[in-house]
């Protein structure tokens, strides 16, 4: 299955709904003026399944919700740009909730998917006890259970990692995680987040930069909110982060 995804990812893009439509190459639609200071420029994406909204953020966050964050966002180079503080913790689970989070307005039953691309320049290494974090998730609607699939920053050599998980908001740990793996085809500090969960058969997919795998047993209560996630972890030693979102689609079935 992960060769088939390669596969996919490397033409033009994939058409059918099970294997998502992947936009199109870096294309930025600024004036060469505007550009010329931007770190990133904004993609163009393909049409995708009549089921899916598209998300971009060249005039704001317009149509999705921001969740309990003391974060802000502002429009760069056509990018929604999210600037995580140094000196304390702003994570998704455990130690203080205060990433930044956008979510979609309206909670959904079934099959869904969460898709977004990132720039950011996440450290290879990060020291000890300390993370960069983007990604996306999905939540219980009225509850802080989450499901979700994150890059972040290594303590150690070897890169960015995956970190797929399902946790209720609160000090206990993660109920899963996996992280073993190392993602692969870092360029332009890009980062493609892909995230599918099937109630029915309680299993999620995730998809980073192309690398496929998926989890069983998820036991997220229906309906949920699907969201993005930026921040950083964990303590005093946390270094600063900037991150840009360029795009975020979601689709139900």
């Amino acid at each position: 299955m992960r060769a088939s995804l390669l596969a996919c990812l490397l033409v033009a893009g994939c058409h059918d709904w099970d294997r998502f439509t992947v936009p199109l190459p870096l294309q930025g639609d600024l004036s060469a003026s505007d550009a010329a200071g931007c770190p990133y420029l904004p993609t163009a994406p393909e049409p995708i399944d009549p089921k899916c909204k598209i998300y971009t953020f060249g005039s704001g966050i317009a149509g999705l919700e921001p969740h309990a964050s003391s974060l802000t966002s502002r429009v760069e180079c056509g990018l929604l740009r999210v600037d995580v503080p140094a000196g304390g913790s702003h994570d998704l689970w455990w130690d203080n909730a205060g990433a930044f989070k956008l979510e979609e307005p309206a909670p959904v039953v079934g099959t869904i998917r969460v898709a977004a691309r990132f720039h950011a320049p996440i450290p290879m290494t990060a020291p000890a006890g300390t993370q960069a974090v983007v990604g996306s998730y999905l939540r219980s609607d009225g509850l802080e259970r989450y499901a979700g699939a994150m890059v972040e920053s290594d303590t150690q050599p070897g890169g960015p990692h995956e970190h797929n998980f399902q946790f209720t908001l609160g000090p206990g740990p993660e109920e899963f995680k996996d992280t073993t793996r190392p993602v692969p085809f870092v360029v332009q500090d890009q980062y493609d987040v892909t995230l599918l969960l099937n109630t029915a058969s309680g299993t999620t997919e995730f998809t980073i930069n192309g690398d496929y795998s998926a989890r069983a047993g998820v036991t997220l209560t229906e309906p949920v909110r699907a969201g993005i996630a930026i921040g950083n972890c964990c303590g005093g030693t946390s270094a600063p982060f900037t991150a840009y979102l360029d795009w975020m689609y979601t689709c139900t079935k």
